[in-house]
């Protein structure tokens, strides 16, 4: 199936945008993962459910901290947009830089 899209809809529809915060629609208060919830204190973060029981999660940090250790039964893959972020796994310490991303799939204690 061919799309066509004509460059005055392509300049109308592309907006650049700073990486230092994620677009607003995406921040809808419908899909904020409750405080309560959350292990690491100066983030933010929300939630949106697959159709097959998957979930996507953003956060953004706006502090250094450190979160509490969690376990989880199911495997995360993390990407850094911008700066960087330490993961702890069996007291190793592993930096993601920006641009780059993590899987962890060993469902055991780990602090992100």
């Amino acid at each position: 199936m061919e799309r066509l899209v004509t460059t005055v809809n392509r300049r109308s529809a592309l907006t650049s945008c700073d990486l230092d915060t994620f677009p607003q629609f995406m921040k809808h208060p419908a899909n904020g993962i409750v405080r309560s919830n959350l292990t690491t204190p100066g983030i933010e973060g929300y939630v949106f459910d697959g159709a097959n029981g998957s979930q996507v999660a953003f956060w953004t940090c706006s502090e250094t901290a450190t979160s509490a250790a969690t376990t989880t039964s199911y495997d995360e893959y993390m990407v850094v947009v911008q700066g960087c972020y330490t993961l702890v796994i069996h007291g190793k310490q592993t930096a993601v830089e920006g641009g780059r991303g993590i899987l962890d799939a060993s469902r055991c204690a780990a602090q992100w």
